[in-house]
């Protein structure tokens, strides 16, 4: 079994007879379970609490498919993406490093001294010198 998120919304309230309920409004692709029963699970997260709905037309679900559970989602995506952005950053730190020590390199040999204004070693001005 995978779990897949597939949106997000507020948990309401509803008041009935001085009780306090918990209302939830799913997205509408969910549509098609208005008027069914479901089964809801209360799911124990190392974070906390978590409910999983599940149709009653499909059944219970068993412990076995509970224990080999394979979540898909944003969260475990979004890690690995991170980690991947993270890496290509340091190689293009890597590759802006080494053309910016070459270019600084190439400055040197073509700048007189540590000149604030580089220009090549044929350069010759024309501003009046008397």
């Amino acid at each position: 079994m995978k779990l897949k998120e597939k949106g997000k919304v507020r948990i309401g309230k509803d008041s009935t007879k001085g009780y306090v309920y918990p209302k939830l409004r799913l997205p509408k692709y969910f549509s098609n379970l208005v008027g069914e029963k479901v089964i809801i699970y209360e799911a124990i997260l190392e974070e906390g609490t978590g409910i999983l709905i599940v149709p009653e037309k499909v059944g219970q679900i068993r412990q076995n498919e509970l224990d080999n559970l394979e979540i898909v989602g944003l969260k475990n995506d979004t890690e690995k993406e991170i980690r991947e952005i993270k890496k290509a950053i340091l190689e293009i730190k890597e590759i802006v490093s080494e053309n910016r020590r070459e270019y600084m390199a190439y400055l040197g040999e073509i700048c007189r001294g540590g000149d604030s204004n580089p220009r090549p070693p044929d350069y010759e001005s024309g501003a009046p010198t008397s």
